[in-house]
C-alpha cells in the first residue's frame, strides 16, 4: 500500500464501515448501533439534517422510505468524506516527515 493511496482506502473503509452500521441498525436495532450512528459522528449527522430537508417536503408526521435512505445515505457519504479527509492529512504528515528526516522506518 502506497501513501498516496492511503485516503482512497480511508474514504471506502469509512463507507463500508458506516454501511454496515446503517444495515445492522436497519435489521437489528440495538441501541449501541443507534449511538455510533447519531451521536459520535455530529458531522454527518448535522448534513444530514441539514440536507433532507432542502431535499423533501417537511409537511407530514412520519418521514418516507425515500427520505428515510436519503437520510441514511448523506450519514455514509458524510463520514466517508470525513475519513479522506483524515486520510489526506495523515499522507501530507508522513510525506512531510519523510522529506524532512529521510527515510523512516515503520
Amino acid at each position: 500500500m502506497g501513501m498516496k493511496r492511503l485516503p482512497l482506502f480511508f474514504f471506502i473503509g469509512g463507507m463500508v464501515f458506516k454501511a454496515l452500521l446503517v444495515l445492522l441498525w436497519r435489521f437489528f436495532q440495538p441501541a449501541g448501533i443507534g449511538r455510533l450512528l447519531i451521536r459520535y459522528d455530529p458531522v454527518g449527522s448535522w448534513l444530514a439534517e441539514f440536507l433532507t430537508p432542502l431535499v423533501f417536503d417537511q409537511r407530514r408526521f412520519a418521514p418516507t422510505p425515500a427520505e428515510a435512505l436519503f437520510y441514511e445515505l448523506v450519514l455514509i457519504i458524510a463520514f466517508g468524506l470525513q475519513c479522506l479527509l483524515l486520510g489526506i492529512i495523515i499522507s501530507r504528515i508522513w510525506r512531510w516527515i519523510h522529506r524532512r528526516y529521510g527515510e523512516v522506518p515503520i
